[in-house]
C-alpha cells in the first residue's frame, strides 16, 4: 500500500493557470453562471457526460475565485480503489493499518484554504460519502486511526457523469449528501448539442499547436469544418481534440496536401459501421430503463428476475 500511496502522490496538482474564464473556449451558455458562482464561497456540482470538460471548468472556477492563490486538489474517484480513497482524502495516523509507517496528511487537509475537486463523486462508497458530508457540514475532519477532529477551511467542487438521482434510487448514493451538494449545479451540455462552438475549439487548438511546433498551417476552412460538424462526438470535446490532433499531424507530414480527405477519413473511422447495437448494449439499456422506472432496487430486481446484488454489480 505504501508503494501505491507514493504513486498517488503524483496526482496532487496545482490549479492549471491556462484554464481561466478569459481563455476558456466554448461553454458559452454556462460561462456566465460559472463566473458568478466562482466569486462566492459555495460548493458546486458539475454534471456532464464524459469528455465535456468538467475538469477544465473546475480549474477555471478555482482560478476565478478568492481561493485562487491556494491549492486545487483533484481526485478522480473512479480511478482510485475504494480501499485507498478514504486514506487519500482524510489522511491517517501512524499505525492505523499495516502499511501506515508514518502520519500522513490527506488531500482535503493539504488543500486547506483552497479547493478540492472530486471527479465522479458517484463512485464513492456510502461510508466515505457519509464522512464527506460531515466535512461539508461541520468544516472539520478526522484522520484514519485518530480521534482528534481538525478544523478545515475548504471549498468542494464535485462532478459526475451519471444521474445521481438514479443512484439514490438504487441505494448507491446518499440522499442527504445529494441534497447538500446540489445547491449550485452547473450542467455542461454534450458537444452534439453545442456544435456551434466547434469552429472556435478548432481554431484555438490549431493555433496552439502551430505555436508549439513553430508551424504555420492554415486554420481549417469552411468545407473542413462542415466535415467535422457531420458527427455527434459521443466522447465530446476530448474526442474532438484527439481527431484534430491526428489531422494536424497528418497535415504536417503531407505538407497540407489532401487535407480535406484526411478530415473525411478520420470522421469515417469514428462512425460505427453497423447501425445495430450489440445484445450486451441492449441488455445494459434495458437494465438502466427498468431501474430508473422502478420505485426501488427490490422492485427492479423482481421485474428483471435477478437479485439486488446482481443489479448493483451490473450498475457499477
Amino acid at each position: 500500500m505504501h508503494t501505491v500511496n507514493k504513486l498517488l502522490k503524483t496526482e496532487i496538482i496545482q490549479s492549471i493557470p491556462e484554464y481561466t474564464f478569459g481563455n476558456l473556449i466554448g461553454y458559452s451558455d454556462i460561462k456566465r453562471e460559472a463566473m458568478c458562482l466562482a466569486k462566492y464561497d459555495v460548493d458546486i456540482l458539475i454534471i456532464g457526460e464524459t469528455g465535456v470538460g468538467k475538469e477544465v471548468l473546475a480549474n477555471a472556477i478555482h482560478n476565478g475565485s478568492p481561493r485562487k492563490h491556494k491549492r486545487l486538489m483533484h481526485l478522480d474517484c473512479s480511478t482510485i480503489p475504494s480501499s485507498l480513497l478514504e486514506s487519500e482524502l482524510f489522511g491517517y495516523k501512524k499505525g492505523a493499518f499495516t502499511d501506515a509507517k508514518e502520519d500522513r496528511v490527506g488531500k482535503i487537509e493539504y488543500a486547506a484554504g483552497g479547493t478540492v475537486f472530486l471527479d465522479e463523486i458517484g463512485n464513492i462508497t456510502l461510508e466515505t460519502q457519509a464522512k464527506i458530508l460531515r466535512v461539508i457540514e461541520n468544516k472539520d475532519l478526522c484522520r484514519i486511526g485518530e480521534n482528534i477532529r481538525r478544523s478545515i477551511d475548504i471549498r468542494f467542487i464535485f462532478a459526475s457523469n451519471s444521474n445521481l438521482v438514479n443512484s439514490i434510487n438504487t441505494g448507491m448514493f446518499r440522499k442527504d449528501l445529494y441534497y447538500r451538494i446540489n445547491f449550485h449545479v452547473i450542467k455542461i451540455p454534450p458537444l452534439r448539442k453545442r456544435k456551434n462552438e466547434i469552429p472556435k475549439i478548432v481554431k484555438y487548438y490549431w493555433e496552439k499547436w502551430n505555436k508549439e511546433q513553430n508551424f504555420n498551417l492554415g486554420i481549417p476552412n469552411g468545407e473542413e469544418i462542415e466535415t467535422l460538424l457531420d458527427y455527434d462526438y459521443p466522447g465530446n470535446i476530448r474526442e474532438l481534440i484527439g481527431l484534430l490532433q491526428r489531422v494536424y499531424i497528418a497535415a504536417v507530414e503531407l505538407k497540407q496536401q489532401n487535407r480535406l480527405y484526411v478530415f473525411k477519413k478520420e470522421i469515417k473511422k469514428l462512425k460505427p459501421n453497423c447501425k445495430f447495437k450489440s445484445l450486451n448494449e441492449r441488455v445494459k439499456e434495458y437494465v438502466r430503463e427498468v431501474v430508473s422506472k422502478s420505485r426501488n432496487l427490490s422492485e427492479a430486481a423482481r421485474t428483471l428476475g435477478i437479485d439486488r446484488k446482481t443489479i448493483r454489480k451490473k450498475l457499477r
